[in-house]
C-alpha cells in the first residue's frame, strides 16, 4: 500500500465522525416541507410551504411560502446564524432569533408586531421526513395561544 493510500485510510475515521457531527448540528434537511393541515393544530386555518435552502449547523436560511384561509398569501424569508440573536424577517415586519436545543431540536423564539412574541421548539423526525413545531404566542394582558406545526418533506 502506498503512502497516500495509508495516510487515507487513516484519515477515513477523522473524516467520517466530521461529516457526522455536521450533519447532526445541521437540524433542518434543505429542501421543500408542506404543512399537514390535517395534524396540524393552528390558530389560523392556512396552507404552507417551507422551504429550508440552507441549514449546515451554523447558519440557517428559510423562506415560507403561506396562504390565509381568507386567501391573503405572504413570503417571508429568514437567514442568520444559530446564535439566539434577533434578525429581521424579509416580508413581514418582525424578528426571529434560531439556537440549538437539547437532543438536536431547534429553539426559535420571535417578535412579532403588536407585542406578540413566539417560542418554538423544532425537531426533525421519522428518518428526516417529517418536521414538527411546538410552540407558543403571547401578548400582554392576552391568553397564550398553542400551536402544532407538522410539515412532511416533499420530494
Amino acid at each position: 500500500m502506498d503512502r497516500i493510500a495509508a495516510a487515507c485510510l487513516a484519515l477515513a475515521p477523522l473524516a467520517l465522525a466530521m461529516g457526522v457531527r455536521a450533519q447532526a448540528a445541521g437540524g433542518f434537511p434543505p429542501g421543500l416541507w408542506k404543512l399537514n393541515e390535517v395534524e396540524s393544530r393552528t390558530p389560523a386555518p392556512k396552507s404552507q410551504l417551507l422551504r429550508i435552502e440552507r441549514d449546515d449547523g451554523r447558519l440557517l436560511s428559510f423562506e415560507i411560502r403561506e396562504t390565509r384561509a381568507d386567501g391573503t398569501r405572504t413570503i417571508l424569508k429568514w437567514s442568520g446564524a444559530y446564535d439566539g440573536r434577533q434578525r429581521m424577517i424579509t416580508g413581514a415586519p418582525g424578528s426571529l432569533a434560531v439556537a440549538h436545543g437539547p437532543n438536536g431540536s431547534i429553539l426559535i423564539s420571535g417578535r412579532l408586531p403588536a407585542g406578540v412574541r413566539l417560542k418554538e421548539v423544532c425537531q426533525v423526525l421519522h428518518r428526516k421526513q417529517r418536521l414538527t413545531c411546538s410552540g407558543t404566542q403571547w401578548q400582554a394582558g392576552a391568553k397564550p395561544a398553542h400551536y402544532l406545526e407538522i410539515y412532511d418533506r416533499q420530494q
